[in-house]
């Protein structure tokens, strides 16, 4: 996949002449949105390079275009995210809290055999990049399980947090100390609404060949940002709910 920088420098000139009223809020965790979209670009071009109708106003190079918005998005929300030492040691905190209690989930459901044990690394080393790797790939490892799990307390907005938490404290940890530019929270609204308006139009043609909505979810799952449809549940979940995340409450309601 192409860096950050090139990838938006490609893609800049779609970005820049973008219609002022295409433009979408950025009410979603953008790293959390490209990596299920990079995610679901294998699946994608599965389905379609078993598709015999394809519609000729498709272009599949819009398909494998995916992964370079998906890299130019991430980069703008980085050059808009404001990094400082109050923000590190939140997430910090937040994270140390979210893998003691994930941690605690995953042994016991491993047990048990309804997910794959975790590696013996996790929660052994120091540094916010353990930290942040320990807490992605708990919360992919309890994905993977879901709605099975759902049944032990274990909400979705929790692992999306989860997620949310390390891949911010992966960023935080890359740029230390960042103030962004002016415009840069507005560039990276356009950048995700580029990103969103593709990916869309390669979930509709997808659609076309999938029986159902739960098949289309598994290959291309909705991102929350044209459609809001659950997402809106998670993500008012994680707002309100974060302080719920503690070893002692567990992740129980």
């Amino acid at each position: 996949m192409a860096t950050g920088a090139a990838a938006f420098g490609t893609v800049w000139p779609e970005i820049e002449a973008l219609p002022e009223h295409r433009v979408l809020p950025v009410d979603v965790h953008v790293p959390c949105i490209a990596v299920a979209v990079m995610m679901a670009v294998p699946r994608i071009r599965q389905v379609v390079a078993r598709s015999t109708e394809i519609p000729e106003a498709f272009e599949l190079a819009k398909i494998h275009r995916l992964r370079v918005y998906a890299a130019a998005t991430w980069h703008a929300y980085v050059q808009s995210f404001t990094v400082n030492a109050s923000l590190v040691d939140g997430l910090r905190r937040e994270a140390t809290e979210c893998r003691a209690t994930l941690l605690m989930y995953a042994d016991a459901l491993a047990e048990h055999g309804w997910i794959r044990k975790r590696p013996g690394r996790i929660g052994t080393k120091a540094g916010m990049q353990a930290l942040a790797h320990d807490v992605i790939d708990l919360a992919e490892r309890l994905s993977e399980a879901w709605p099975r799990i759902q049944a032990v307390g274990i909400e979705g907005w929790h692992l999306a947090r989860a997620s949310a938490i390390g891949l911010d404290l992966m960023i935080a940890r890359s740029v230390r100390s960042h103030v962004p530019e002016p415009r840069a929270e507005q560039t990276c609204a356009r950048a995700l609404s580029v990103f969103a308006y593709a990916y869309d139009e390669c979930r509709e043609l997808v659609g076309r060949f999938k029986a159902s909505d739960e098949d289309l979810e598994e290959i291309a799952p909705s991102i929350g940002v044209l459609d809001r449809g659950d997402e809106d549940e998670i993500e008012a979940g994680a707002s309100e709910g974060a302080a719920q995340m503690r070893v002692g409450g567990g992740l129980a309601n």
